[in-house]
């Protein structure tokens, strides 16, 4: 394959890569909206695109109890 395919290959895979980032944060953004009826929990979103890791947390506490429950985790692996 020439250099020049494979570089093609190669932007076209990193497209499709930033695409999926983008999809996957459209989604947590729309369910991190939601509220939890309680002022005291709230949710937090952690991207880290670096890394591909995604979450969506829900923190807070419940009268003398502490609240820290994971919604979402997603982790986007990319092979070659």
């Amino acid at each position: 394959m020439a250099a020049k395919d494979l570089f093609h290959d190669a932007v076209k895979q990193m497209e499709r890569v930033e695409q999926y980032r983008q999809s996957i944060r459209q989604i947590l953004m729309s369910h991190a909206t939601f509220e939890s009826g309680n002022s005291d929990i709230e949710l937090q979103l952690v991207l880290d695109t670096e890394h591909n890791h995604y979450q969506l947390l829900e923190v807070g506490w419940e009268g003398l109890k502490r609240i820290y429950n994971c919604i979402i985790h997603l982790d986007s692996a990319q092979y070659d």
